[in-house]
Parts: C-alpha cells; structure tokens; sequence
C-alpha cells in the first residue's frame, strides 16, 4: 500500500495465496457456517486475502460492500446477519461512533468474533468493541509481502493480549538486531519472517531485494519484541519513528495515550521539520461528538503520562484526518499534507545573549545572576549548562516566592523551563501549573537502555543532573520524584506504595524490560521494591544499582560522638559555599534536630509553622513533611530476599557509620541471593 514509500510491486505466487488465506481460515476457526461481513477494499490484501479467499477456502458466505460506509454499517449488519467483520481501526472508530443508535441491531446479532488488522488497534478501541458487541476482538498483524497475516491473537478459549498483534500465525517470526543476529525475548529489533506465505522477492528492484533480505529473513521495517509468552508487540515502524535530537520516539506510544483521552476519538503522531533538532513532535487529533478540548490541556494530560519530550510540541485538533485509500492513517508526509512544515521555519533558536525585557524576566535575570555569580545572564541560556545545581535552584525558587509573593514553586520548573524566557512564561500564567507526573526525563539523549533512578529523602531529583553530565550523552537517564511537591497530590507514607507508582510510570513507557534501576539513599530502598514488584509480575530487571541506601540493620560498629565532629566541618564548608551566615544558622539548627532527635522535638514543638516552612525553603528543599515520611516508611520497611544482580556502590567514608566501609557492605550481602558487585567510592557521604 505504500504506506512508508514509494509502492513497490509484491509478486504473490497462487501457493503464497492458498497458504496465507488457509493460515487465516485456521487461526479463525472458520467453517461452512460463518458468514463474513466484508467492508475492506478487495484491491488490498486485508480484503482479499484476510476476508475473502479465507472465506471461500472454508466454504463460507461472503458479504462484499461497494465499500466502506458508516452510516450503512449497522444496515449491512441486520440484513445479512455476519459471523464476523475484519476492518483497519479507523473504521472500527467510525462504527463506534453508532452504536448508540444501533443497540438493538448489536443486541441481536450473530457476531461471534471481530477482526482488526493492518494498523495498530488503539486498547480502548479494543475494550470499547468487546464491551458493546459482547464478542472477542482479534488483533492480527499482516502485510502484503507476506500474503496478508503473519500473527494473530488466538479466539477463546485461548488469550488475547491487548497491545499485542498475538503469536505468529504462518510464517515463522523472529527479532533481528542491527547487526543481523536474532536476538531473545524482551530484545527490541526489527521483526523479521520467513516461510511458504513469504514473497520471494520485489519485481525489477534488486535494490530494495538487498535491503529486504537477510539470510534468508524478510526485514518487515517493524520495530518489536517478544514477551515472555511469545506474544508479539510491535512497538513502531522504523520509518516512521521520530529523531527528535538524538531522542528516539515511539510515535505509536504517543497516539495511544492521546487515544486514552476521554475527548479524543482518532490521533496521529507524526514529524515535522524543525532547524535545530532535525525532527519535532506534532499531533493531530479528532474529538468525539460534543466535545471539547485545547491543544494546552491536551499536552497537560500528556504530561502526566509519558515524559515531557515526548509530548508534542503543536497539536492540531480537526474534523478528519486525512487517510490513504485502505482507509489507514499514514504519518509519512501527514505535516505536508496539513501544510504546518511553515511552523518550524519562523523559530530562532540562536543561542547569543538574548537581553531581559520583561519586569518578570529581568527581576528573574537578576535573582538568577546573584545565586550563580554571573554578571549577565541571556534569557535563551541554560540553567544547567551555567553550572547550577539542585541547593541553588532551590535558592532560586526562595526569591522568587517572595518576589512573586506566592507560596510555593515546585523545584521541577527547571526541568520544564531551564531558561529564564521559559520560566517567565510559566509564572507569567495566573494559575501556573506544571505537570504531575514522577517520571522526568533528565538526559533526553542515548543509544543505551534507560536507567531510572529514584528520588531520595528531599523528593527532588535535581541532585542527579551531575552524575547524568558524568555518565556521558550516550545514557538516557529518568528521575522519578516524590508525589506531593507541588503541594497538591497526597504524599505516600509506604515504600510498596511509592514503588507501586513509580512502576506504573514507568511501565507506561516501557511496558516490557530489562529494567535498569537506580537509587541514592532512600531512594536506592525504594528503588529495590520495585525491582521485587516488577519480578512478581514476571519482568526482567536487568540490574539494581544502589548508591549509599539506607541499611536493612546496623552494622556491627560502635558509634562515637566524636565521629560526628570529625566530620561535621565537611558539611560545614559545603553548606557555606551556598549560604549566607542567617542560612547558615538555621541549616546548624536542622542537622542538631538529625543527630538529637528529642532536642529537635522540643524546638519543633516551640516553633510555628510558619519558622518550619521559612525553614525548609531556606534549605531548598521542597516539603519537610516528604523528607519525614520518606525516613518513616524506609524504616518501617520489611526487606525481602533479592535473587537479581545488584550493584552497590557505598562512599569510603559515612557521617554515621565511620572506619572500614565493608561493614556497610556485610548486612546487603545476607538479602540478595543473585550476582552481588559492590564498589567503595572515594569521598564523604
């Protein structure tokens, strides 16, 4: 169909055929008795081959359409009473849109099955389908080189998976790397067939044969991976996916959230030139009848779900989406033919000094200049590209409360707007609001697996943008942050139940592993709850990396006063660097509350909270109230065996635990039953 690219000619041989459309009759278990609705197009495979001749070789009736036509769908269906139905989802999207008023033709129907393939079926479209026709839906994967079908779902009694095309029925099915090695289960690679369905080869184009073939493997230009039942998923067209500077971007992944939106009834993602980045992000979406939605709510609902440079930076909300003739949605050439590749073109993006103009932007130049020591600061420059870090940030954001005279800045906005202009047009808003979500992605660059890394007691994940310069542009690398920062969502006060979330956030990426955790202090425990929760679900946590975490029992080392003083002049000296003597002060008076508890309970109790909060701003740190039940639900926590591969990393020298590192070691050792590494890292903790 030429979906990617130009069309090519597919030669099919009559046994290709036969074969194919006998694959289909089986894994539909068709017989004399059914009776096929057929509304696809006979001059493309699905139609001929998935509905068709499938039908005729079981010796069943066929119904065939002058085409598709909605209104005439629930007409078809009453007068010829079908078994079954095979359409793209865009069609199984316009036959939703009327079933309202056709329940009692739906109510009395013979359907024991529909059928969906040739583009990816959206789950909601899915679980929309099953609920109001009360019969399974069948996801298949075909193309024309294979004579249509090469997976399938099977029908009941056997299981469906939505978001998977199924197990392979036909061809034999495996994943190649870019190298041209088949790899195991979990591996992403392009998937790649062979078998008696195949075509031998394009017809007067041994130039696209030399690209298609390898060793006897048909290269399809999917990207997927086996899970661990041998269930297909397809995680995007190679051509298809976006290189937004470096980033590589599932556009499926995208179109399924829009699609979980409760407006929106059709979304594509798709690229669109941009000067800098090479590739943007667009989308274009179509509502359901009677509703509403902005292209800003839309991106915040986005925001919540997948990280924020997967959200499309310009959303189109239109009557139609433009189609192909197969009635699929064809993301190749989509910004051509909505005429937006003219929205890039008028962006600056010149990195020179860029002066203030606004009051906001010049009253944040300034606060800006003073917390990082710089004369002059442009409204186009970096945060972290100007060395801050996540103490001055949190300087910054005590400035500009009391400029602004609002309450509260939740520490993240760095990571949304790392520059003055953005931020600017963040506070500009009356109701300013930044996304909810854990998960941020902090390094947006890297061929390598993505390792997601665990907040600590602060809730803030700003403390990691060092450790991201340190392990290079090749690592994409996430943050996931405390629920609560931004004063609004409730703060979890159990390690299962921060881990619960966490996962889920992530999982809404990643659905599949390895996973390559991570974690500092607190955040290393809760970081291993997840691993122990992604492996009772039967995922593949590829490794755990622990740095300094908080010990599952003390170690067997007497305890001196004296070990604090050695030590407390290095804090001393790193806390200055940053602080004013008032600030310096008051940091004084929050470590005494650390090292005595009870002299701390006795000043809290004397203190308003009012001094607390002054406090805790003072520090940068976004709720005192995270940091306390952070510790709390670590403490209470019950450690578990872990029989993964573990790396912990522990600092040569500890406030708390003083003399020979190893015996911070020794009370891990006893949990974890699989590969064990541990590493001593020069420095104080």
């Amino acid at each position: 169909s030429g979906t990617t690219s130009r069309p090519k000619l597919v030669p099919l041989t009559h046994n290709n055929l036969c074969i194919s459309a006998d694959n289909i009759r089986e894994t539909l278990k068709l017989k004399s008795i059914d009776c096929c609705l057929n509304i696809m197009p006979l001059f493309h495979i699905h139609g001929l081959i998935g509905a068709t001749l499938s039908t005729m070789l079981a010796g069943a009736t066929i119904v065939c359409t002058p085409g598709f036509h909605a209104p005439k769908f629930f007409e078809w269906m009453n007068n010829f009473q079908p078994t079954w139905y095979t359409a793209v989802p865009t069609m199984h999207q316009a036959i939703l849109r009327r079933t309202k008023d056709n329940m009692e033709i739906i109510k009395h129907s013979k359907l024991r099955f529909i059928r969906s393939s040739s583009s990816a079926l959206p789950p909601q479209v899915m679980i929309d389908l099953e609920n109001i026709f009360n019969v399974p839906v069948i996801e298949s994967y075909g193309m024309t080189e294979a004579a249509h079908q090469m997976a399938s779902n099977p029908l009941p009694p056997g299981k469906r998976k939505t978001g998977s095309v199924g197990i392979a029925s036909g061809p034999e099915i495996a994943i190649m790397d870019d190298e041209g090695n088949l790899v195991t289960s979990f591996e992403r690679g392009e998937i790649v067939i062979r078998g008696p369905n195949v075509t031998k080869g394009y017809e007067h184009n041994p130039k696209a044969n030399k690209k298609a073939f390898i060793n006897s493997w048909f290269k399809t230009g999917d990207q997927g991976y086996f899970d661990k039942d041998n269930y297909l998923i397809i995680t995007d067209r190679i051509k298809e996916i976006i290189n937004r500077g470096g980033e590589k971007i599932s556009p499926r992944e995208i179109d399924e959230v829009l699609l979980s939106h409760p407006n929106i009834l059709q979304a594509v993602t798709f690229t669109v030139p941009h000067p800098k980045l090479g590739e943007e992000i667009a989308a274009a979406v179509v509502l359901h009848d009677n509703e509403t939605a902005t292209e800003w709510e839309i991106q915040k609902f986005l925001a919540a779900q997948i990280a924020d440079f997967k959200i499309p930076r310009h959303i189109l909300i239109l009557d139609e989406i433009p189609k192909g003739s197969t009635g699929k949605m064809q993301r190749i050439g989509l910004a051509e033919k909505l005429n937006i590749d003219a929205i890039y073109e008028e962006l600056n993006f010149k990195t020179e000094y860029k002066a203030p103009s606004t009051t906001l932007e010049k009253d944040l130049a300034k606060i800006w200049s003073n917390i990082l020591e710089l004369d002059q600061i442009g409204i186009n420059d970096n945060y972290f590209q100007l060395g801050g870090d996540s103490i001055q940030a949190g300087r910054i954001i005590t400035l500009i409360c009391e400029t602004l005279q609002v309450e509260q800045i939740p520490l993240v906005i760095f990571l949304h707007a790392p520059t003055i202009e953005k931020m600017a047009g963040i506070l500009n808003k009356k109701e300013f609001s930044l996304p909810s979500a854990s998960l941020i992605a902090i390094q947006k660059t890297g061929s390598k697996p993505p390792i997601y890394c665990v907040h600590g007691c602060r809730g803030d994940i700003l403390t990691y943008t060092d450790l991201v310069l340190q392990l290079g542009p090749e690592q994409p690398f996430y943050g996931l942050r405390a629920q609560g920062l931004d004063g609004k969502a409730t703060i979890y006060t159990q390690v299962e139940d921060m881990a619960a979330h966490y996962v889920k956030e992530i999982q809404a990426i990643q659905p599949e592993g390895p996973y390559f955790l991570a974690g500092a202090s607190t955040g290393g425990n809760i970081a291993l709850e997840m691993a122990q929760q992604l492996i009772s679900q039967g995922k593949n946590v590829a490794a755990l990396i622990l740095m300094e975490p908080v010990m599952p029992e003390p170690p067997e080392s007497p305890i001196h006063f004296s070990n604090y003083l050695q030590n407390f002049g290095y804090y001393l000296r790193r806390i200055v660097r940053y602080m004013g003597k008032r600030e310096v002060l008051e940091i004084i008076r929050l470590l005494m509350e650390i090292l005595f508890p009870k002299l701390g309970r006795i000043r809290r109790n004397r203190k308003s909270n009012l001094t607390t909060r002054r406090l805790v701003a003072e520090m940068g740190v976004p709720s005192l109230k995270i940091w306390r039940e952070t510790l709390n639900a670590v403490n209470r926590y019950i450690f578990k065996t872990y029989p993964c591969r573990i790396i912990l990393y522990m600092s040569e020298k500890n406030l708390k635990f003083p003399g020979n590192p190893k015996i911070r070691i020794v009370p891990w050792i006893k949990l974890f039953t699989g590969p064990f590494e541990a590493q001593v890292v020069p420095g104080q903790y």
